[in-house]
Parts: C-alpha cells; sequence; structure tokens
C-alpha cells in the first residue's frame, strides 16, 4: 500500500496512456538482500520507488489491476497478468533475449 504521499505522486502516471516500467537490482551497503528500484514514466510524469520483491504482488501494486495504459517492460514474469493486448514488451531485452545475449 502507497502512503497517501506516494499515490499522489503516483496517480499521474497510472492516467497516463502509455507507461513504461522497468527495475533494476540495487544493493544496498553490505546486505544480503537484493532490492529493486523500479521506475515508471507517463506522458508527465516519473514515479521511482525501491522494494524488496520482483514479483506480480509488487507489479499489481506500482501498476493496479484496473490500470488500463499501454504497459511497456521487459519480459519478467511479474506482469503476466497484464492484458496482452496493452502489454508491450521493451525493444532491446527483447532483442538481445532473441539474439541469445545480454544486455
Amino acid at each position: 500500500m502507497l502512503t497517501p504521499l506516494h499515490q499522489a505522486l503516483n496517480d499521474p502516471i497510472k492516467q497516463s496512456a502509455v507507461i513504461h516500467l522497468d527495475e533494476t537490482m540495487h544493493k544496498r551497503n553490505r546486505e544480503t538482500a537484493t532490492r529493486w528500484i523500479s521506475l515508471l514514466s507517463g506522458s508527465n510524469a516519473v514515479y521511482q520507488t525501491i522494494r524488496y520483491r520482483r514479483n506480480e504482488e509488487t507489479a499489481k501494486e506500482l501498476l493496479d489491476e484496473q490500470c488500463h495504459a499501454i504497459v511497456i517492460t521487459n519480459q519478467c514474469g511479474s506482469y503476466n497478468w497484464l492484458d496482452p493486448t496493452r502489454h508491450q514488451f521493451c525493444s532491446v531485452p527483447f532483442t538481445c533475449s532473441v539474439r541469445g545475449g545480454n544486455l
């Protein structure tokens, strides 16, 4: 659950026609747990958050199941719940996976 301030920052993104969402691993100091920095960008706003998980539950918290935007992500299974008619893959990770290489 997002705090009211975070919700106010995240709402304009959810109202965008297209949302780009990407994550990157983040290790803090000497912690063994991996954190994930999620970056959501819409037409008029960008929202960044740090989470302990990169899973379907986290994706649903960030996007809401009622989100009707076209969502562009990598091929992470966390987004398999999205309607395929409004879920697009980012071309860079997709192209690398087709070629069998890494970014």
